[in-house]
């Protein structure tokens, strides 16, 4: 097939999982060629959380130290408030290579993680460039034909095409990977706040009461995501900041800590981030990051995700891509997208994400959650468990480590408050958004 040119591997996306698959492929030597077709840096919407076990990809990428210089803001565990009653799991420590987690607008860290691969001698990468087709044949894939910034078209052969272009993936679809489809009936309001005086110990922040929600997470630079589930009825979007304040002020605690807040950046609306799986191989194609798996971001597991599975995508095609010349079939599934730990987490966030805010059994989840915050707890530090990554040593060390840290007793616990104050706190009733209000993706 006459091809304009060739390369071992075609990346087609910028974002977290492509640049580490591009970076790592062409640390091992291979001739890598990264397409974004839109601009770097794009800020973008986005819970900004990095969990314990993506910063090791940072290590690996080395990109780490200028990802916390670029003002990366550590956090330590999560903090809900559930029908009045307080549940904080910190995030294991001891047997973790890493006891906190990062965040970082995808602003600063993206541009970032592409200078990652303009650093590797084999990698180049173009902007501006979209990829109009799947070159191949008899289910094979060989190149891509992709459309230059002034419109020219370009053939482009390689071993390997390697989609990580988001939940909306055009390639998975032109590769008609087979998908699983979980619905997510969550609507939220989401926006940038500045002016929260910070903690020592900022955590990632949850507040739930009868059918009412809202979180409130750290960012870079002082700044919070905060987002307000199923929220308030038929706002005007004029008033979407000042209702928003007044719905999180409405917590124990909030409303003094919100004192001198103020919103940043406009408010949006997000809507139907469904929950999606697709088998993301074939031979000469592979999916990778929200192209393969993606989950409701409110869970906070985009990033990671991508880091994580943009590294185990690179050690298994470059054994794929030693064994011989032409097109590749990067091995089975399971060494792919389904890392072992990511499996309770995408069903668990899937359930979650498909029970109707407000809902008579969300309420029940919730009245269940806070019949006894104990095992509450441990519940969550076990699944806080699943979000790190841990030190060398041997399994029986760290299994033990882990039971240790996850069944010990959180010190300090806050005390419980009544519903009905909260209730008394203020705010304004809610209902769901209407339909025709501005969405925006998250990722």
């Amino acid at each position: 097939m006459v091809m304009d040119e060739w390369w071992d591997v075609v990346v087609a996306g910028a974002g977290p999982a492509g640049c580490t698959v591009a970076a790592l492929l062409a640390g091992h030597g291979y001739r890598v060629l990264l397409l974004e077709r839109g601009q770097i840096p794009h800020p973008r919407l986005c819970t900004h959380a990095i969990m314990p076990a993506g910063l090791p990809v940072l290590a690996e990428l080395g990109v780490l130290d200028q990802v916390e210089a670029a003002g990366a803001q550590r956090w330590w565990g999560v903090s809900l408030l559930f029908n009045g009653v307080p549940i904080h799991a910190p995030l294991p420590a001891g047997w973790p290579r890493f006891p906190y987690g990062l965040s970082l607008r995808r602003q600063y860290l993206d541009p970032i993680l592409l200078g990652a691969v303009n650093r590797q001698p084999a990698a180049e990468v173009r902007v501006g460039w979209s990829i109009d087709a799947l070159i191949g044949g008899g289910g094979v894939v060989m190149g891509v034909r992709a459309r230059q910034p002034d419109g020219d078209v370009r053939r482009i052969g390689a071993r390997l095409v390697v989609a990580a272009d988001g939940r909306h993936s055009r390639l998975a679809r032109a590769a008609r990977l087979p998908e699983r489809v979980f619905p997510n009936r969550h609507i939220a309001l989401i926006g940038y706040l500045a002016g929260v005086p910070r903690e020592e110990r900022p955590c990632l922040e949850a507040f739930h009461d009868h059918g009412r929600s809202a979180s409130m997470l750290p960012a870079d630079h002082g700044l919070r995501v905060v987002g307000v589930v199923a929220p308030p009825e038929r706002w005007p979007r004029d008033q979407w900041p000042r209702r928003m304040l007044d719905e999180l002020g409405r917590y124990p605690g909030m409303a003094e800590r919100l004192r001198d807040a103020r919103f940043v950046s406009d408010p949006v609306a997000v809507r139907g981030l469904r929950n999606v799986v697709r088998r993301p191989a074939r031979c000469g194609f592979v999916a990778v990051g929200d192209a393969a798996l993606h989950s409701d971001p409110a869970f906070g597991q985009g990033i990671s995700w991508a880091l994580r599975s943009g590294s185990r995508l690179a050690r298994a095609a470059a054994t794929a891509l030693a064994r011989g010349e032409g097109p590749v079939l990067v091995p089975a599934p399971a060494g792919i997208a389904w890392d072992p730990t990511l499996v309770p987490l995408f069903v668990g966030t899937s359930l979650l994400s498909a029970v109707p805010p407000a809902s008579h059994l969300e309420r029940l989840i919730m009245t269940a959650a806070t019949a006894s915050p104990p095992a509450t707890t441990t519940a969550l530090r076990l699944l806080l468990s699943l979000v790190a990554t841990p030190r060398p040593a041997p399994p029986a060390r760290i299994a033990a480590a882990w039971l240790r840290g996850a069944l010990t007793p959180v010190r300090g616990g806050a005390r419980s408050v009544s519903s009905p104050a909260i209730r008394r706190a203020g705010g304004a009733e809610v209902s769901p958004l209407p339909a025709r209000r501005t969405v925006r993706d998250l990722y």
